[in-house]
């Protein structure tokens, strides 16, 4: 480790601001800064910014340009010569990042499309597609605390790269030598063309085509509040209510300037309840009915609705409920609703998507757990004629319900939700009055998720271990109630007591149990840190019913699990 950082320190390539911090460390500092590379996987590249090689910063960033410019120089020359598109958000060395990336490709003459100023990851997506690009970036670590950044890849569909070809990549960057020895790019930037306006007002205006009725809410009564928690979709959605003419539309102003301190906020991530501190605030002062949070990069959304007094906040099951029967009954309304329509959702996301959607008459796919995976479903089918996309959601809040796009776009739904709003409220209800019309429907569906960290260097060893124990006990009955069936995704195949069937998705270190009351509990280690996640999901007569069951396999679960992690 020591000789590690001594040849960082003695390379040429190191900056001062680099040399400064290298020099200023403690031995555990050292030790945490060198003892890895920081890995670029399939899902791209996250993690603290600083100096060292599990770090990210100007010559790790450096490496991974290396790697992706082999990658595409690689590629049929008609590819290869598309060009690549740069995004990036409100983060820390955001700007300093995407230049290096940019310098990097223009030496190896490799067009580059890089935006000016901060934009969101659908932004981005769309910017791919729209300039026929082989490639793009978008550098960001989403809603992670203020010291983190990180780097997306995408392919020429707008969407993550899927797994065949991040793997080409990853293969590609690992052929590259040591970060310290790469020699700084010329800077030249003969190959890079800057981005903004033009992009922008082509993606506002596919953003407005997810309306039903503009003219409605161009006189809506809905007083909605925004915040794009100091990421980088406040100017765009500005710019889109503007264009619309929607009244009563109010901007968090001290979140609407892109900062990657975040320094009104403990969390930055629509998911948390603190991340509404201030949209509550403006929501009492103005009385409104409807508060929209989005993430960093613009692509998962959060709301609150003003129910019986105060601000509830709906969850990423919840609201892609209820905006997913909106549009499929809006489609209905309006008879657009295509003979062949695809939904798509996460194999952890909500039962309650399918009932809906089949309820239509539509088709309702499951992927794995990634909105690539969405994105690569999409590409699969747009060729056939018959098919159409309608919407792909996850728990998570990430949804897209148009797909100019290819990754999960906050800023499509922040239209969406709003039209949704105000259609209840055309009715004289609110969204959690719809959510509980919807419930008398199609019964309750109640969803839980329990994250566990298991610490210590063996952590993500004995998450695995406990996972393949359960695997050999095959258990068929959980919590009182039959296993109709068990899905192992890393050995692809459906285990029942009739048999076996082959499931068609990938492989992943992911166990499903489906129950004969239609709970299901979903055992999935994370990809990034040594954590196991149990997603569980019920379906009942009555909320007090489904609220009951869902505690009751959840304390089971969290129990039994935690035996398999200490035997």
């Amino acid at each position: 480790m020591n000789e590690l950082y001594n040849r960082w320190l003695e390379s040429d390539a190191l900056d001062e601001e680099l040399r400064a911090e290298l020099l200023e460390m403690s031995d555990e500092q050292k030790i945490d800064a060198f003892y890895q590379e920081l890995e670029f996987g399939t899902g791209g590249m996250r993690g603290v910014i600083g100096a060292g090689t599990n770090r990210l910063n100007i010559l790790t960033v450096r490496r991974v340009a290396h790697g992706i410019a082999a990658y595409i120089q690689a590629l049929a020359q008609e590819e290869s010569e598309k060009g690549f598109v740069i995004a990036y958000d409100n983060r820390r060395k955001s700007p300093e990042f995407a230049a290096e990336v940019a310098a990097v490709l223009s030496d190896f003459k490799i067009q580059v499309y890089l935006y000016a100023e901060p934009r969101t990851t659908p932004q981005l997506s769309f910017s791919v597609r729209e300039l026929g690009c082989s490639m793009g970036m978008m550098i960001t670590a989403s809603h992670n605390p203020p010291e983190y950044n990180g780097l997306k890849i995408y392919g020429p569909d707008g969407a993550q790269l899927n797994l065949e070809d991040a793997e080409k990549v990853v293969a590609s960057i690992q052929q590259i030598g040591a970060p310290e020895s790469l020699e700084a790019p010329t800077y030249a930037n003969k190959s890079v063309t800057k981005i903004g306006e033009e992009l922008d007002t082509r993606y506002c205006s596919q953003v407005e085509t997810v309306l039903f009725d503009k003219e409605k809410l161009q006189s809506t009564s809905l007083r909605t509040v925004f915040t794009p928690l100091h990421g980088a979709s406040g100017s765009t959605v500005r710019k889109i209510v503007d264009n619309l003419q929607i009244p009563n539309f109010t901007y968090v102003e001290e979140q609407m300037k892109p900062d990657g301190e975040f320094p009104t906020l403990t969390s930055a991530n629509p998911e948390d309840e603190s991340a509404f501190e201030l949209a509550i605030h403006y929501g009492k002062h103005h009385q409104s009915d409807l508060l929209i949070a989005v993430d960093p990069d613009g692509d998962r959304v959060g709301l609150a609705v003003w129910h019986q007094g105060s601000y509830r906040l709906l969850n990423g099951n919840e609201t892609g409920a209820l905006a997913l029967h909106f549009i499929l009954s809006q489609h209905q309304k309006a008879g657009t609703l295509p003979e062949h329509g695809y939904i798509y959702k996460t194999i952890v996301t909500s039962e309650m998507g399918r009932a809906i959607g089949e309820s239509f008459g539509m088709t309702v796919e499951d992927v794995l757990t990634g909105f690539k995976f969405i994105g690569e479903k999409i590409r699969e089918n747009e060729n056939d004629p018959s098919y159409e996309f309608l919407f792909g959601y996850e728990e998570s809040y990430g949804y897209l319900a148009k797909d100019f796009a290819r990754d999960k776009d906050a800023i499509q739904l922040v239209f969406v939700l709003t039209e949704m709003a105000n259609y209840y409220l055309e009715r004289g209800m609110t969204l959690l009055d719809g959510l509980e019309e919807l419930y008398a429907t199609y019964g309750v569906f109640k969803e839980k998720l329990i994250s566990v960290t298991v610490k210590g260097a063996t952590g993500a060893e004995k998450i695995s271990k406990a996972l393949e124990t359960v695997r050999q006990e095959e258990p068929f009955e959980l919590v009182n109630s039959e296993v109709l069936y068990i899905e192992d995704y890393l050995s692809q195949v459906q285990k029942s007591r009739i048999g076996l069937k082959q499931l068609s998705l990938p492989k992943a270190n992911v166990l499903k149990f489906v129950l004969s009351d239609g709970t299901w509990v979903c055992l999935r280690p994370s990809g990034t840190e040594p954590k196991i996640k149990y997603y569980i999901g019920v379906h009942k007569s009555t909320i007090e019913e489904a609220t009951t069951r869902l505690n009751e396999v959840a304390s089971w679960v969290n129990s039994w699990m935690e035996m398999k992690l200490n035997s």
